[in-house]
């Protein structure tokens, strides 16, 4: 999710074990890719013939993790502009410095979200088609990394087509159209569905909800300061957790609610193969308890199962 990690600037890129690198290929107004390997030699190009071409890369600032982000080529030039904290506990206080750099992003996977004549579709790092141009927007989804053992599967993308939302995985397969989620998502604005989505899907279930609300809090994060020097840049992002209403879990390959009596609260154990569960259950309508949970999430694990239970 774009809103996630607010952040302005982007200093270093680290790669990956296995990752490569992209740098764009610019003609008139139109955009390629030149994928270049770990030491630096060119692999293969794709050729300036898009509007636009975005890859999910691996980021990280001046030495700390931001995890991963998609980037487009609309956004790459040889000059970045880096706001800093004057006073590490007042984001409102910066000043800001440019400077010029040979600016690589780190393809994850081997495929590229690409846009010609206005329309979105999937390519792969040798240029071939594997969704047709024919999507009008998508947004990814950063709560599916929670739930894959798949690599190249995750982020999920939330595709817009011919008026219907439909998820996507990073292989350009279909995991579920619009038909097969509950309609109460689409009666929101399309940045809300999105932040719905990303935070009530896992995977085959999805919370449902009976005048519930989803409330967006902000969290801003200072600077840290060590010696008079900025070693770690501010920066914000968004939590978000159910208010009111009553919970469901909704199950996507059988149609079917879990609970036959909707619950105030809902707590949802990540377990590994045998069920058990290795952090601290996600309460859906505790602030702290998603605070945990993103705490936790810093290590990287993936469940093997997801369970529900009702906590009233």
């Amino acid at each position: 999710m774009k809103k996630i990690i607010c952040l302005f600037a982007l200093l270093t890129v680290l790669i990956s074990a296995h990752s490569q690198a992209v740098k764009p290929i610019r003609e008139a107004n139109l955009t390629g890719l030149e994928i270049l390997d770990q030491q630096n030699f060119p692999v293969s190009k794709i050729r300036p013939i898009y509007d636009e071409i975005q890859v999910f890369s691996s980021l990280s600032l001046t030495g700390i993790s931001l995890g991963n982000s998609y980037v487009s080529t609309r956004m790459w030039n040889d000059t970045e502009f880096i706001e800093v904290p004057i006073d590490p506990n007042d984001l409102s206080k910066t000043k800001t410095d440019t400077f010029v750099k040979d600016i690589r992003y780190m393809v994850e996977g081997t495929n590229i979200w690409a846009k010609k004549a206005g329309k979105w579709g999937l390519i792969n790092t040798a240029g071939e088609v594997l969704i047709p141009f024919e999507i009008e927007s998508f947004d990814y989804m950063r709560s599916m990394a929670l739930v894959s053992t798949e690599p190249g599967n995750f982020p999920y993308l939330l595709a817009f087509k011919e008026g219907k939302f439909s998820i996507y995985n990073q292989k350009g397969s279909l995991i579920l159209a619009q038909e097969f989620i509950p309609t109460h998502f689409f009666q929101k604005p399309t940045q809300e569905t999105l932040d719905m989505l990303e935070f009530s899907y896992f995977g085959d279930y999805i919370i449902t909800t009976e005048g519930a609300t989803l409330v967006d809090s902000l969290v801003k994060i200072p600077a840290k300061k060590q010696n008079n020097k900025i070693v770690a840049q501010a920066y914000s992002y968004h939590v978000y957790f159910y208010r009111g209403g009553k919970l469901n879990v909704w199950q996507a390959s059988t149609g079917k609610l879990l609970f036959e009596k909707a619950p105030k609260n809902l707590e949802i154990h990540f377990q590994d193969e045998k069920g058990t569960d290795y952090f601290e259950p996600l309460n859906v309508r505790s602030f702290k308890s998603i605070e945990k949970f993103l705490e936790n999430n810093a290590n990287h694990l993936v469940p093997q199962k997801i369970s529900f239970m009702p906590k009233d």
